[in-house]
């Protein structure tokens, strides 16, 4: 893809987000091609569909999120602790753009891509369930509940943050509502201080 194809990618990317945020699922690609001035025609050479940038945007996210994780994974002098905490925490491009309460909609509207949204949501935890086990072999985490329990327990509790209003009643950001759950977890399972 050339540079100019690439630009007019993220814009109408971004566009989508923004209208993504206006009016939820219900947007349309007209509303896309009207905030950036394009035509429909222009959108169609970079995408097929409403679903195909749904998917773009899905599957960016999870690449940058394992990226982040990876380098996270791969720090030396970070403890088990911390980099659980990082891991949790990671913001990706989009994160800070999308209103994330918005995608609960889409299990109405269009459950196949909230499917799709829940399943690379739910796999992305690999990396961070290593440094889990890790943690509770050294002693540092409690061993008595297991890895898979732990992290079910925590990406449904982040889930459950982006549905409905929560964010907004509870005054709260995204980010600072998953530092919290981040928070409750981890010190909740650690039972000694890591050297």
């Amino acid at each position: 893809m050339e540079k100019e194809d690439l630009n007019l990618r993220q814009k109408i990317i971004f566009s989508f987000i923004l209208c993504f945020n206006e009016k939820g699922p219900l947007l349309t690609l007209d509303d896309v091609c009207s905030k950036i001035h394009i035509s429909k025609k222009t959108l169609y050479t970079i995408f097929s569909s409403k679903e195909e940038i749904y998917k773009t945007i899905i599957s960016e996210t999870a690449k940058e999120i394992y990226e982040k994780e990876k380098t996270i994974y791969n720090e030396v002098n970070e403890t088990l602790i911390g980099k659980l905490y990082k891991m949790a925490i990671a913001k990706v491009s989009y994160e800070g753009r999308v209103l994330l309460w918005r995608i609960n909609e889409l299990s109405v509207t269009d459950p196949k891509i909230y499917r799709l949204f829940l399943k690379t949501y739910n796999t992305q935890w690999d990396l961070f369930s290593k440094v889990l086990t890790e943690a509770k072999e050294k002693g540092i985490l409690r061993n008595d509940i297991s890895s898979e329990m732990i992290v079910n327990s925590f990406a449904g509790a982040i889930e459950a943050l982006f549905q409905g209003n929560f964010l907004m009643k509870n005054r709260i950001t995204a980010t600072e509502a998953v530092i919290k759950v981040g928070d409750m977890f981890l010190k909740g399972l650690q039972i000694k201080e890591e050297k």
